[in-house]
């Protein structure tokens, strides 16, 4: 299969370009997603803390009807899944449903521990970010006899990433996009520049010694080029002088 200089090199240019574009989106996209993550974490750790600073203690303390209906009251602003809280052990009567711990983060969390991990679940990409519940005044004070700093419960929140990880791949998509655009215009001005400079003083070139083989036609090709391809043209100019000075020679002598 005949492929010519100027489809070879935009076929390595356009190599090397996709390469570029992959590794550069790619490591865009795992920065902007980790920095997304971080100022989420962030964020939702200072509205777990606002939350904690005014948590009814009856959330804790109340008979099991007013813990219910304290839960289902809890706000839930824009794209928090879920927020709980879960109740220690040690504290008196039996949890709810609800107040319970369902994975190793809430019994770490009941434990005294702090986390937040990014989890994927039914096709949504979900920050849950845990925070204990100490006993003190303004928790307990005289209804539960545990010393302060006693870990009471936890809380726990479920914050979708989704929307801001639509966002970020949009960003990323637009920038590839971009891109790729100024990519395809650098590749046709790099084929004119081609075609103007390479390939068609090569064509003529071809064309000056195939008429000299087939016809005897001794016609220079007049490249002025300050260049490889300049010199090569050069160089046919001073054969075709070369062949019509020894032609005339042949017609004239006897």
């Amino acid at each position: 299969m005949h492929i010519s200089i100027t489809g070879k090199i935009c076929f390595v240019l356009l190599l090397i370009f996709s390469s570029v574009l992959l590794g550069t989106t790619t490591l865009q996209s795992w920065r902007e997603r980790s920095l997304l993550l971080e100022l989420s974490q962030i964020q939702m750790g200072y509205q777990l803390d606002h939350y904690l600073s005014g948590l009814d203690p009856a959330l804790l303390t109340g008979n099991p009807a007013l813990r219910a209906l304290l839960q289902r009251r809890l706000p839930t602003p824009p794209q928090v899944e879920a927020l709980r809280v879960l109740r220690a052990q040690t504290l008196p009567g039996d949890a709810l449903p609800q107040e319970r711990a369902t994975d190793s983060q809430d019994k770490a969390a009941l434990a005294g521990e702090a986390r937040s991990r990014l989890v994927r679940r039914d096709g949504k990409s979900l920050l849950i970010l845990t925070r204990p519940i100490l006993a003190g005044p303004s928790l307990c004070g005289n209804i539960c006899p545990l010393p302060e700093g006693q870990v009471l419960g936890a809380l726990r929140l479920e914050y979708s990433l989704d929307p801001q990880l639509d966002k970020m791949e949009q960003h990323v998509l637009t920038q590839a996009l971009m891109l790729s655009l100024l990519f395809g215009a650098g590749l046709l001005l790099a084929i004119y520049i081609l075609r103007r400079q390479i390939v068609t003083p090569l064509v003529r070139i071809r064309q000056t010694l195939d008429r000299a083989a087939d016809l005897g036609i001794w016609q220079e090709v007049h490249i002025r080029q300050d260049d490889e391809i300049g010199r090569l043209g050069e160089s046919v100019d001073h054969l075709m002088r070369r062949l019509a000075a020894d032609q005339d020679h042949q017609n004239k002598a006897p």
